[in-house]
């Protein structure tokens, strides 16, 4: 009853579905073997078939998209990422500073040895005799040599030279601009550069002090220069080459003259100069009552140094010649009257 029942059930249901009934299979050894063949090989393990099942499953839809990132920990993970950046460069600029102050502190040191060398260096050094002197024709390098000496064995750059130049203006009359400076390369020595004063009479205290050639100063202008701290020795002088290069006037003075005087007598040994046909060698001084022009034909006696000098002298060009015609038999012309001329007769 039971059993009939539930077929009825059954075949109630299935025509309530509209299917039609399997028919029911008889059961038999080896049929449920047949059915489900697994059954019949080894079992494997579960992880193996876990590992296989998802191969499959991999296999037969390869075209699956992947799942999704989770979007909640993207922000998280940029800001840790600018917080990781920020750091690098924070980093970056430390050893960067570090690399600046160690460059300085090496270029520092460096430079302080430069320094000490260029300081401590014989090359900079002074020897006293590593002098030029330009554009001098009076000043000599002896006549400079006692100023120089002192700044002997210092460098350079160590050397006051604005001092050594008021010491030179000071010393010497001769000079009219004076100006010092350090030479380094290429030898290291100093340089003064002098403008002196153009003098016009050279200085004799006597005839005998002419003929040796020793005189004791010059005059420019109105400036009588002393040629004592100039030159050390009269040999240092040589006199005749000055006397031709600068056309100084041989002068033998002893007494002192004022600025008057010596303008004047400047202006007198011009226009001695300049009378044709007498060779004009030296003015003697020595008697200041009596001012002679020595001319290589005859002695001319101008007198006392006063403002008719040039007066009486203007008219020594009149006399030329009648000078050469009696330039025998006289002995000298004086001029020192100022209304009458004589001529001197030898003895």
């Amino acid at each position: 009853m039971t059993d009939s029942n539930q077929n009825t059930t059954e075949s109630g249901t299935l025509a309530s579905s509209g299917k039609r009934p399997h028919k029911r299979e008889r059961s038999h050894p080896g049929h449920e073997a047949i059915q489900n063949p697994e059954k019949l090989l080894p079992q494997k393990s579960s992880a193996h078939q876990k590992k296989r099942l998802n191969t499959g499953h991999e296999k037969s839809s390869p075209a699956k998209a992947k799942p999704a990132k989770n979007t909640a920990s993207d922000p998280q993970r940029a800001q840790a990422d600018r917080l990781k950046q920020r750091r690098w460069e924070k980093k970056k600029q430390i050893w960067l500073k570090r690399l600046r102050t160690c460059s300085k502190l090496a270029s520092a040191v460096g430079v302080f040895f430069v320094l000490l060398w260029v300081w401590s260096t014989p090359l900079w050094q002074f020897d006293g005799q590593t002098v030029s002197l330009r554009n001098a024709t009076v000043l000599t390098q002896k006549a400079i040599a006692p100023l120089v000496k002192p700044f002997s064995g210092k460098p350079l750059y160590a050397i006051d030279t604005g001092l050594l130049a008021q010491q030179l203006a000071k010393r010497f009359d001769i000079i009219n601009y004076v100006s010092v400076r350090r030479v380094l390369f290429p030898s290291p020595r100093l340089d003064i550069q002098v403008v002196e004063k153009k003098p016009w009479a050279i200085l004799y205290r006597s005839s005998e002090q002419l003929a040796s050639k020793s005189p004791y100063a010059l005059l420019a202008n109105t400036d009588r220069i002393d040629l004592k701290p100039i030159y050390l020795k009269p040999t240092d002088l040589k006199p005749n080459v000055y006397e031709t290069a600068l056309n100084l006037t041989p002068i033998v003075l002893t007494e002192r003259l004022t600025d008057n005087q010596m303008s004047l007598l400047q202006q007198i040994t011009q226009h001695a100069k300049s009378v044709p046909g007498m060779q004009f060698q030296f003015i003697d001084f020595s008697d200041a009552s009596k001012l002679v022009l020595k001319y290589k034909e005859i002695p001319v006696i101008l007198g006392k140094l006063n403002p008719s000098s040039l007066a009486r002298l203007s008219r020594l060009p009149v006399l030329v010649p009648k000078i050469k015609d009696y330039q025998a038999e006289i002995d000298a012309v004086d001029l020192q009257w100022e209304k009458q001329i004589t001529f001197q007769r030898k003895a």
